[in-house]
């Protein structure tokens, strides 16, 4: 999962091996997809390891402060909107 709880960004994703060789880690192909949808990745190092992986990215569209996003397992779970 994809969580940024500041603004309520929630993404699950089925995990498969990447299917392009520029990505070496899931964490890198997550980041290539939040490039290709308008975020800019504000992190100076990307913090991976075997459980999560966080990233500061800001939406150039809506003009937001940087936020922080973690990447990690989700095997089973509900998410709620409140």
């Amino acid at each position: 999962m994809l969580l940024c709880r500041e603004i309520n960004y929630y993404t699950v994703f089925q995990h498969r091996k990447p299917t392009r060789a520029e990505f070496d880690t899931f964490g890198n192909a997550v980041i290539s997809i939040l490039l290709e949808t308008g975020w800019t990745i504000h992190s100076d190092e990307i913090e991976e390891d075997s459980e999560h992986c966080e990233i500061w990215a800001k939406n150039e569209t809506t003009g937001q402060e940087a936020h922080a996003f973690m990447l990690f397992p989700y095997d089973e779970g509900v998410v709620t909107y409140v």
